[in-house]
């Protein structure tokens, strides 16, 4: 118990150190703000704009963002992003990791994959307000073969639609599908710095159909 309270207290000092708007955190985070989307506004420039939590079936917004940009799970000390890397985001969700990325790599290239239209949008909507060229969003799933597959669309969690798990989802579309391969080959990449991956039990057949 006393451990749960130090880890908010550390991440609520974090936020206000980090973040310009904090108080709008806040605001968000105990359901105070009733305005649709709320953008937060980092000390060092950087800006990222989310659904509010008080919608309860989107929680990728405030934990993500408190995840990449203030604790760096993604980015352990060992794995740096340099200034002329090029990133692979599978998984973009809403283009949090992606934008992070991209001010990590600004002479680099982040090439990002989303298939859930709804989350892609609002990439698309991130990236014009960061107003970041060196993001290549694409609609689009990867797995282990090129063509049409099932996206199961779990009603409790945004965070969590899948191609192979349908956890008892009843609502399933229709996504255009890639591969890592080709991911490779269309847009000339030789060799990928960073490939972040987060696609919900795909990481599997994603990795093991690509070519060593």
């Amino acid at each position: 118990m006393v451990k749960n309270l130090l880890g908010k207290l550390n991440l609520g000092w974090m936020i206000i150190t980090h973040i310009k708007n904090w108080k709008h955190v806040f605001f968000n985070y105990f359901g105070i703000s009733h305005n649709e989307y709320i953008n937060f506004k980092f000390r060092d420039g950087k800006s990222v704009k989310i659904r509010n939590v008080k919608e309860k079936e989107d929680t990728s917004g405030l934990a993500t963002i408190c995840e990449i940009f203030l604790m760096n799970n993604y980015c352990p000390k060992e794995m740096k992003i340099k200034q002329k890397d090029i990133i692979i985001d599978i998984g973009a969700n809403i283009g949090v990791f992606s934008i992070y990325a991209s001010f990590k790599a600004p002479k680099g290239r982040v090439y990002s994959y989303e298939p859930f239209q709804i989350h892609y949008n609002r990439l698309l909507d991130n990236l014009r307000l960061n107003n970041l060229k060196n993001i290549f969003p694409s609609n689009l799933a990867v797995c282990k073969n090129k063509g049409k597959r099932n996206l199961f669309v779990n009603k409790e969690c945004s965070g969590m639609h899948s191609i192979i798990f349908k956890n008892n989802s009843r609502e399933k579309m229709v996504v255009n599908c890639t591969t890592l391969e080709d991911i490779f080959k269309e847009n000339k990449v030789k060799q990928c710095d960073f490939l972040k991956i987060d696609c919900e039990g795909a990481e599997y057949e994603i990795i093991y159909s690509s070519k060593k």
